[in-house]
């Protein structure tokens, strides 16, 4: 790793306790602990692993948009907001051959296993909380601020929502404050114009409620927020950036 050499003003105190942390954590080198301390704070600013739906079979995830397929749009944000880990679950070979030679991890579903029941594969190697997107959406979301608000809040997933002037194509989401208390399917009359936009936080718990191959061998995520929604551990996230779903 290249380094760079820089130089920094602080304040007395702050160096004073500068030292005395290093000194209790047995940190001889004031560089290296000053680089040490701002590598974790910047670890807590951002989401360690990324998960990118890639679709079934047939999937939508390759469907060119603004001269690109729209999946390599969201791997491009992801890249961005500085994820350490992005893992695509696909069962669509056309998907598993674009993405060979990337930097990613690609899980290749020999069955259909649902868009929850293929983050099983993750409960081993999840500790903190981390980020669900849809490869066939586009979905330009402030992923920081989103993680922010996510633990703020008392949730165990917060669903990325935007609002569109017909809803009545979507399921359209019912809030109350920053927690969603429900869904309609397509309705002919809309509660609201908020609808799911395709992007999720979830905790290591939300794994937990992922039935068993044993049990289910298919399980959408969408069922399991509809019980959370019933329990209130559902937060929303509205943001303003660009959405379009290609699927």
């Amino acid at each position: 790793m290249v380094k760079e050499r820089i130089s920094l003003t602080l304040d007395s105190e702050v160096v004073e306790k500068l030292d005395r942390k290093l000194e209790d954590e047995g940190v001889e080198n004031r560089s290296q602990g000053v680089e040490r301390f701002l590598e974790d704070y910047l670890k807590q600013e951002s989401v360690s692993t990324a998960v990118v739906l890639g679709g079934g079979r047939d999937s939508s995830c390759l469907i060119p948009l603004n001269g690109k397929p729209v999946i390599d749009h969201t791997l491009d944000l992801l890249e961005e907001a500085g994820a350490d880990k992005i893992v695509v679950n696909t069962a669509d070979p056309e998907v598993r051959e674009h993405l060979k030679g990337e930097d990613i991890e690609v899980f290749f579903e020999d069955e259909p296993l649902g868009t929850a029941g293929s983050l099983r594969e993750l409960e081993d190697d999840i500790e903190d909380s981390f980020l669900v997107m849809n490869g066939d959406v586009l979905c330009e979301v402030d992923i920081e601020d989103m993680l922010q608000a996510h633990r703020d809040g008392e949730g165990i997933a917060t669903v990325a929502l935007t609002t569109v002037k017909d809803a009545s194509p979507y399921g359209v989401i019912r809030m109350k404050g920053d927690r969603i208390v429900g869904f309609q399917e397509k309705p002919e009359e809309a509660a609201s114009h908020l609808v799911n936009a395709g992007a999720y936080l979830l905790d290591p718990e939300f794994l937990k409620r992922i039935p068993s191959k044993e049990e289910k061998r298919e399980v959408d995520i969408e069922t399991l927020f509809e019980t959370l929604a019933n329990e209130g551990r559902l937060n929303g996230y509205v943001y303003e950036g660009e959405w379009r779903e290609v699927g």
